[in-house]
């Protein structure tokens, strides 16, 4: 039989991690904006690849502190985490499994790593014969095609009436409370009323293709979690926690943020390369013809997102903890303003490297590599100055 938490569903987020988290907060009814939560966690603020800018780079670090930091904003993470070659691997799959059963008997939300592709997903129930049930990104086939819709008029991010009316064409009824915004590189539809969510991706030829809540349904044996070519298990639950004070909050993201951004060996992997040597290398990976296309792609959208929820983090910091005239409303501000242009440059770099459009071409065409070089460079010294920005921030907190 099917035990399911019914409001519990993926957030639409290049940082998957973190739009699983996201999803359990709001199902939690625990308020965190995505920006404080990025920003918090640490994660609005960092970059992390590898010399041949593959698409490991966003999840192939120690994220350990990510979970611990989130202890600031009202919730704890508990969980399994293991290897496939560890002797005791088979008995964390199992107890995995009774743990994720636990916790949403109990009502509290799931989320683990690979259900589905190599990201994290939303754990929203479960069938003891088939599974974990999850929601997430690469889990649902596209329930059809939009034609003639033009990214300027979906991008004023208001649902129209012939936008509701080509929906209503193909059995898809939106109320007039419909909100659209623009996440994990696609267009979304939240339904207030219904609590129903729609998101539509470009596809190369111009077409729209239009996804429901990113598959609220898949199963995985619960047997088969962890095997894969990574071999890495996770899953977790989320219980509600206490709140850290805000100012306390931020000086403990920006520790972390401040020692991971120099290379600190308990978070890095062999091989990759964080901060300003991260710029570097994806510079340098760029400028000698040895990057990854779809890695390109997907790393310019993740650390491009990033850097928006960092220009953000740092407004609601000044909202929450600042003070008019007072020095770290000004550093605060002078942060957001220097992150902005980091955000402004990743954001050019992208759309040099589509990652829904992308095609193979893209990572030859000398042009389009030169011209994402000159982005980079800016976004470096943009970077640069913003980490000695937060570095000012950190030193006034403590």
């Amino acid at each position: 039989m099917l035990k399911k938490l019914d409001r519990l569903q993926w957030k639409p987020m290049w940082v998957s991690h973190l739009g699983s988290v996201k999803g359990g907060l709001e199902y939690l009814n625990i308020p965190v904006s995505e920006a404080w939560l990025m920003g918090m966690t640490g994660h609005a603020f960092l970059i992390n690849l590898d010399d041949k800018v593959t698409a490991a780079g966003p999840t192939a670090w120690n994220n350990e502190m990510l979970m611990n930091l989130g202890s600031n904003l009202g919730y704890e993470t508990h969980g399994v985490f293991g290897w496939r070659t560890e002797a005791d691997f088979t008995a964390k799959q199992k107890l995995a499994w009774e743990n994720t059963k636990k916790a949403i008997d109990q009502g509290y939300p799931c989320y683990g790593w690979e259900l589905g592709i190599p990201e994290y997903y939303v754990v929203n129930g479960y069938d003891e014969h088939h599974g974990y049930r999850y929601s997430g990104i690469g889990t649902a086939d596209p329930l059809f095609l939009l034609e003639g819709l033009s990214l300027p008029d979906l991008e004023r991010f208001e649902m129209t009436v012939e936008l509701r009316s080509e929906l209503e064409q193909h059995g898809i009824a939106v109320s007039e409370r419909t909100e659209v915004s623009k996440k994990f590189g696609s267009l979304v539809f939240e339904d207030a009323l219904s609590s129903k969510l729609y998101y539509l991706l470009q596809a190369i030829e111009g077409h729209w293709l239009v996804h429901e809540e990113s598959l609220n349904g898949a199963f995985k044996p619960w047997q088969e979690l962890g095997i894969s070519q990574n071999g890495l298990l996770e899953m977790y639950w989320l219980e509600p926690g206490f709140t850290t004070d805000d100012r306390e909050a931020l000086k403990e993201a920006l520790e972390f943020v401040l020692e991971f951004s120099k290379g600190a060996s308990q978070w890095i992997l062999p091989g990759y390369k964080v901060g300003i040597d991260g710029f570097d290398q994806w510079i340098g990976a760029l400028s000698e013809r040895r990057a990854d296309g779809f890695g390109t792609a997907y790393n310019a959208a993740v650390w491009s997102e990033c850097r928006k929820f960092a220009v953000e983090c740092l407004k609601e910091a000044e909202e929450r903890i600042g003070r008019q005239g007072s020095e770290l409303n000004g550093l605060l501000q002078a942060g957001a303003q220097h992150y902005g242009q980091v955000y402004h440059y990743l954001s050019k770099v992208e759309k040099l490297f589509p990652f829904h459009q992308r095609e193979e071409e893209h990572i030859r065409d000398e042009d389009r590599l030169n011209q994402a070089v000159e982005a980079l460079t800016k976004a470096r010294d943009a970077e640069e100055q913003a980490l000695n920005l937060l570095r000012a921030i950190y030193n006034k907190l403590s």
